[in-house]
Parts: C-alpha cells; structure tokens; sequence
C-alpha cells in the first residue's frame, strides 16, 4: 500500500537535535566520560585506552588503517665498529577497522497520543535514543575488549550470537595477556572457588609489565595508573574477601589531587598497587568450568591504546544523524537516528596491545 510521507523538521530543529543527541550518549556512557578521547595526530598520545581516530570524518571511505612501532632492541654499536652496519630497521605493526551505519527510531505515537500527555514527544524520544546508543556502544566496548559476547541476557541490547560489527571479528584474549586466578590455565579448567582477589590482579599488574607488547599505563596528573573494569560480581567477591592483605588493605578512598581534578577517577571502587578499581554490569559473563558449570566474568585490565575506534559522518559535522517522518497519513511521527562507526580491540602482530583479560568465577 502505497505511503504518504510529510518531513517534519527544518535543517536547523535536525541539526539541534543531532548536536543534543551527540553530547547526551557521550555524557550518559560509562566509556566517554572517562576513558575515551579523539587522536588528533600522528604525534597525539591520550591517556585514555580508547582512541577515536577522526580520519573518516573528513574523507570518503569506510576503513581506517593505524600503526605501531616496534620497539627498537638490537644491541648497541660499541667502539669503532661501523654504525651503518648494525642499524637497526623500523617494524611497523598495521592494524584496521572498518565503519558501517548503525539506526534505530522511536515511534512516538498518534495524534490522540500527543492529546493525552503533556510530555515533549520528540524530546522524549531524543532522551530515549540517546540512553538506547549510550548503552549500545558501552555494551560493543566491553563485548571487544573482552573477546567475546558472553551469556548475559538482563538488560542487553545486542543478542548472544553477535559477533561484531561492520566486518570487525570479536577476537579471543591471546595467550600472553589472558590472566586466571592461581594455577588455572583456561576457563574450561576454572571452579567456583577460583573467584577474583588481589592476588589475581598483582597477576596482572606483572603480565601488564613483563608481557611483550607491554601496556603503556595511562599517565594522569603526573602518575602512572592503570584501570581494571569487573563485573559487580567479582566486585563482590573482592570486597567480601576479609583474608589478611585482602580487600580491606585497599585505599578504597580516592582522595588524592589527581582524583579530585580527573574523571577517570570518578565513581572508581578505589586505588590498589597503581590499579584504579571500577564495576560495571556490562562486563560480559560466560558459562566456564568443566562443561560450562562455572558462571564466570572477564574483567578487563587496561593501558593505553585498547581499542580503536572511528567515526564517518555525512556532510553535517556531526557524529549522529536525526531524521524525523509523518507516517499514516501524517498521523504518527516518527524519530530515527544513526551514526556512521567502527570499533575494534587494537592488535598488533596477533597480540592484544593495551587490554589484559582476567577471567575469574563470578557465581550469581
């Protein structure tokens, strides 16, 4: 059956509307108001484990390509032997990620609908679909990190067979920078008593030194620090721990200068051996243990640099698109919106570069 179709809104109420969407997913998501920033050059070093590269917001194309460099470590030239001949080349590692649209729309309801209530239905669903987005991304930075979608289902937007977005593959934790509590050595060897301790995390802290690539600690006020996100289970697990040198030797206050002045710190469950401790129930589950009889969580344990991601816009200088239409005659308005990204877990030579995992058991 044939539509008739009424635009709604001038270029300016849509790009009001686009730019208020925009600031609300960034002020209402766990990763932008904390660990996110723009690389605005070759030679831009945020301290924060996501970088957005900016590139395709300027230019035709759906995939961005960056690069590391590989530390130099040959040995030095000694005495008067030829420096020419032991010069040491430069090792670029590559990565990429590509870009693809991402919509969704609120059917704000019929005329008799807008008669009977006194809210601003468009604002509402601005308000609406910047909580949907904020929570979608949140929820892909986790799943990429993590290396995986997991099993939690309360509250999730994507389902458990997602396995990434616009060609960019979930890619399983490497050996190197995967971490388990004690002896274990897989997540199909974990037990309920294998949980989360401060054990595990100065496991980490020495993978996070030792391991090749390194993490780069994020320098913030002039300290080096690195962050670990958990599941509120393994949170629990920490904080109910009374053993001796066990949760309650945490600084579980955050009261430093640098606390007070950086949002990284804000809302964290407090500082451990240079470890700044946070939770989030986005953090993915997974079904672990002999037959997948151990619930379990993987936290992520980050540097600098842990996962890229890119924006491509349209034309309007803006990373979200708003799009208004008058269905049914013009009876029903309809609000939709999108944005142009991309996001992957940064690896190099088949590494994970900035993020370790730490799976632990996290029983409900």
């Amino acid at each position: 059956m044939a539509r008739t179709v009424i635009g709604t809104s001038d270029a300016l109420t849509v790009k009001k509307y686009s730019a208020s969407l925009t600031r609300e997913v960034y002020a209402k998501s766990f990763w932008a108001q904390r660990f996110m920033a723009d690389v605005g050059g070759v030679n831009d070093d945020p301290q924060v484990p996501i970088w957005v590269y900016t590139d395709l917001e300027a230019a035709e194309g759906d995939q961005i390509r960056y690069d590391l460099v590989k530390a130099l470590n040959a040995p030095p030239t000694a005495g008067d032997n030829l420096l020419m001949e032991n010069a040491e080349r430069l090792i670029f590692y590559t990565d990429s990620v590509a870009i693809d649209q991402l919509r969704h729309a609120v059917d704000t309801g019929g005329r008799m609908t807008k008669k009977r209530t006194l809210h601003d239905l468009r604002d509402l669903a601005r308000n609406r679909l910047s909580d949907y987005f904020a929570a979608l991304f949140d929820e892909m930075i986790f799943y990429y990190l993590a290396g995986g979608r997991g099993v939690n289902t309360t509250g999730m937007i994507l389902p458990t067979s997602w396995s990434g977005h616009a060609g960019n593959s979930l890619q399983t934790p490497d050996s190197g920078h995967w971490v388990f509590p004690g002896t274990v050595t897989a997540e199909s060897n974990m037990t309920a008593g294998d949980v989360m301790t401060l054990s595990v995390l100065d496991k980490a802290l020495m993978v996070a030194k030792t391991a090749f690539p390194q993490l780069q600690p994020l320098n913030v006020g002039g300290e080096d620090i690195f962050v670990c996100i958990m599941h509120p289970r393994q949170a629990r697990d920490l904080r109910t721990n009374t053993n001796t040198g066990q949760w309650l030797d945490i600084q579980k206050a955050l009261v430093t200068k640098v606390g007070e002045d950086s949002p990284i710190f804000r809302g964290g469950l407090g500082m451990y051996n240079g470890i700044l401790l946070y939770e989030h129930p986005r953090v993915p589950l997974f079904n672990m243990g002999s037959g997948g009889s151990v619930a379990g969580a993987r936290a992520l344990f980050l540097g600098k640099q842990a996962l890229a991601m890119a924006f491509g816009t349209r034309g309007e200088g803006l990373r979200f698109s708003w799009n208004e239409e008058l269905v049914d005659l013009g009876n029903i308005l309809v609000v939709g919106a999108g944005t142009i990204m991309g996001m992957k877990k940064v690896r190099f030579n088949n590494a994970d570069f900035g993020v370790i995992t730490i799976s632990t058991a996290a029983a409900a």
